[in-house]
């Protein structure tokens, strides 16, 4: 299937005006288009909506979202219209921040590894601040890269020449991704030269991947074998996945599960950067080998190798079987019939029931001996999945009533009213300060008013398994509602770390425990090296999991740091800081950290500020604001405290 990016400047180059529909899964999204380029966005995501975007950009803060949308709800009109009232933006503010909240929602779906979209012309063009569609796709792509050195490795050995849009476009292409980049590109250098050439090896790579999902250039091949001499096999984005096996047809957020080692420790490091300093044996010698005694007398009572051997590699293919159960169930979740079989949108009924037959005996014999108790219900979902694709595709009348839906039968849906938005801020309030049956009712009263949120439905989850004392019964209660929330939306990070938590808490399926925490962390990848940090310590806790003492537990309180100090999680830093105080109470590190997330949830139940504005001669409400400030380490917000009660 044609990559997202290509369609979009496809459509630029026809100067086409319309309608553009995404979807995905439920998530829809749409985009009016004049002369091929942008002008006004609209999507279903609740955290897409304009205070959601504000707050995550960091042009408003949460207590001034909470306030606008407040009066919105009381006196009606538009959260902007608020915003503007309070005297929190201006204007000219406003209208920037809509023409960049218009960006993000379509660049948000660059990357998309499935989904359908559709273009209806018209006559008479919408109005709205017109946005460059090249700028659009080229640098959100930039921006909304992953470094998956696994995905990437497909590079190796490749050349690249410009298509003719790449020439088209080679200023756009020089300024986005540098000029020693492109180049190598004309001058027909390998990858590694490339890479020599601009002086780093991930920037580049993620360049090349950018250009080739925008058709800006192909790939090429050098044959190998005899009599190839010099003989040269120019491969497309979409060619080079037809030589790969069928993971590598995969998208690419499960390709790293699928190609994970045996064993839990192997398959971290293949999920994640490797730190030496995790995992250096200190036995090892020079030579990089470990020294081996081995034992003389023939009779001596030890396994044999072979047996030894036989046993390691049934284990190694029982583990990979499950590794490729849980990716490919994550996989056909919210994906439509045409990604679950992989036929394109003309094939016919031979095709379809080709691509079935196809599939289904390639994923048999993959999962060959990994079926037991913990991967029979999985592995029936997916079968269960693949008849009813080929069922829909290969009646005419299914296909028909299915090729309706898919074009435009949920991208009505809007997101959620004001009211609603007031309910599950209250919900995340009594979720922040561990009053979970409370925030259940509240949940579920937002979910009857707006059952298509993929928000709502993950944060019910993560309430049932806390409100069930964290136990088997309460897992498999809210792996209903996770599972919901990622069928509405299969890239839901917060949907994904839950239910990462949740299996690795329970110990019963590590392989979908590490897909789902790394999925959560590729899918917010803008935080940078922070986010890396996060990869780290959570695959230290991993490795400490289960052994207690002090060492565990200071691994939590840094990452309950990490959370309250940089990510802004408050609600990560709550739950990391509680397992720090499990583990090790008395600790100093430990004691500290349970303070910070102590203050920060008393701030949430008990808004001090707002308090003290409303009674600004209470010198208790100041005395408390002071002493708050001063214990999270604000000491600038501490003095101004004190200096106001002063004057």
């Amino acid at each position: 299937m044609r990559p997202l990016p290509a369609v979009l400047l496809d459509l630029h180059e026809d100067l086409a005006t319309g309608k553009l529909s995404l979807r995905r899964g439920r998530v829809a999204k749409t985009a009016e288009l004049v002369n091929g380029n942008p002008v006004s966005t609209a999507s279903t995501p609740r955290d897409e909506t304009l205070g959601h975007f504000l707050v995550t950009s960091g042009v408003i803060s949460e207590d001034q979202h909470r306030n606008a949308v407040g009066r919105a709800s009381t006196l009606g009109g538009k959260l902007g219209e608020a915003l503007v009232a309070l005297q929190i933006l201006s204007i000219e503010q406003l209208v920037d921040q809509l023409g960049k909240q218009a960006r993000h929602k379509l660049v948000q779906a660059l990357r998309w590894p499935q989904g359908a979209w559709r273009f209806d012309p018209a006559d008479q063009a919408a109005e709205g601040i017109q946005l460059r569609m090249i700028e659009v796709v080229l640098g959100g792509l930039r921006e909304t890269a992953v470094e998956d050195l696994s995905r990437l490795a497909r590079l190796d050995g490749m050349t690249f020449e410009l298509t003719t849009r790449g020439q088209r476009l080679r200023s756009e292409l020089r300024r986005t991704f540098g000029e020693p980049v492109l180049a190598s590109i004309i001058a027909a250098a390998p990858m590694a030269e490339i890479e020599r050439a601009a002086g780093q090896r991930m920037p580049v790579r993620l360049a090349i991947d950018a250009m080739l999902m925008c058709d800006a250039i192909v790939a090429k091949s050098t044959a190998v074998g005899l009599g190839a001499v010099g003989t040269v096999v120019s491969l497309s984005r979409t060619t080079l996945a037809g030589f790969a096996s069928v993971r590598d047809k995969l998208p690419a957020e499960v390709q790293s599960e699928l190609r994970a080692g045996s064993e839990s420790e192997e398959l971290y490091d293949r999920l994640f950067e490797d730190d030496p300093t995790l995992t250096q044996d200190p036995h090892k010698t020079a030579s990089g080998a470990a020294p081996i005694e081995f034992v003389e007398d023939e009779d001596s009572g030890l396994v044999s190798e072979d047996l030894l051997a036989a046993a390691s590699a049934l284990r190694e293919e029982s583990a990979r079987a499950r590794q490729i159960i849980a990716a490919e169930h994550q996989r056909i979740q919210g994906a439509d019939c045409y990604a679950l079989l992989m036929v394109d949108r003309d094939a016919t009924r031979e095709d379809v029931d080709d691509a079935y037959q196809v599939k289904q005996a390639m994923f048999e014999r993959a999962i060959s001996g990994g079926l037991d108790g913990t991967t029979r219900p999985k592995v029936d979902a997916i079968r269960a999945a693949y008849r009813e694709a080929r069922d829909t595709l290969a009646d005419p009348r299914k296909r028909a009533q299915y090729d309706r839906e898919l074009a435009g039968g949920e991208l009505v849906q809007a997101p959620p009213a004001l009211d609603t938005e007031l309910e599950f801020r209250k919900a995340e309030q009594h979720m922040a300060s561990g009053q979970w049956t409370q925030a259940i009712g509240l949940l579920k009263t937002v979910i009857a008013r707006s059952p298509g949120e993929a928000d709502y439905h993950a944060a019910l989850g993560w309430a049932q398994w806390h409100a069930g004392k964290n136990s088997p019964e309460a897992a498999d209660a809210a792996r209903g509602h996770l599972n919901h929330a990622l069928s509405i939306d299969p890239d839901h990070a917060a949907a994904h770390e839950y239910k990462g938590q949740i299996d690795a808490a329970l110990r019963v399926d590590d392989a979908a425990a590490v897909f789902h925490l790394e999925r959560a962390i590729d899918l917010d990848p803008a935080r940078g090296e922070l986010r890396r940090i996060e990869r780290v310590l959570k695959r230290v806790l991993f490795r400490l999991r289960g052994k207690g003492g002090v060492l565990e537990a200071r691994a939590w309180a840094r990452l309950a740091r990490l959370y309250f100090e940089h990510l802004d999680n408050a609600s990560g830093g709550g739950a990391a800081a509680a397992n720090a105080r499990r583990l090790a109470p008395s600790d100093g590190d430990v004691i500290a950290v349970v303070q910070h997330a102590e203050h920060a949830a008393r701030a949430i139940a008990e808004p001090i500020r707002a308090g003290w504005r409303e009674a600004l001669g209470d010198p208790s409400s100041g005395a408390a604001l002071v002493r708050d400030a001063q214990a999270a380490g604000h000491i600038d917000a501490a003095f101004l405290a004190a200096s106001t009660m002063v004057a």
